[in-house]
C-alpha cells in the first residue's frame, strides 16, 4: 500500500487516552503537565447539513466568546 505499486489500502485502528488531574493532585514519579485547560465552553449550531459539520461562523463564535470572556490573547496559545 506504501510503494510505487501500490494499489490497496491499510486496515488500521487508533486510540487515544487523556488524563485531566487538577493542578494540584498528587503526581507519580516522571509524569509531567503537558498543558493547562484555562476554559472551556459550549454552544450548539441549532440544525445544520449534518452532526458532523457545525457552522464554521458559530464555531468562530463561540472561541471569540471564550477568548474574551477569560482574557485569552489567541496569539499566545499553542494548541485549541
Amino acid at each position: 500500500a506504501f510503494d510505487a505499486g501500490g494499489n490497496g489500502y491499510v486496515r488500521s485502528e487508533g486510540g487515544v487516552a487523556l488524563v485531566i488531574k487538577r493542578k494540584d493532585a498528587p503526581r507519580w514519579k516522571g509524569q509531567r503537565s503537558h498543558a493547562d485547560i484555562v476554559a472551556v465552553d459550549v454552544n450548539s449550531d441549532g440544525r445544520t447539513v449534518g452532526m458532523s459539520l457545525p457552522s464554521d461562523v458559530e464555531q468562530a463564535n463561540l472561541l471569540d466568546r471564550v477568548y474574551k470572556a477569560h482574557g485569552i490573547d489567541s496569539n499566545q496559545l499553542a494548541f485549541v
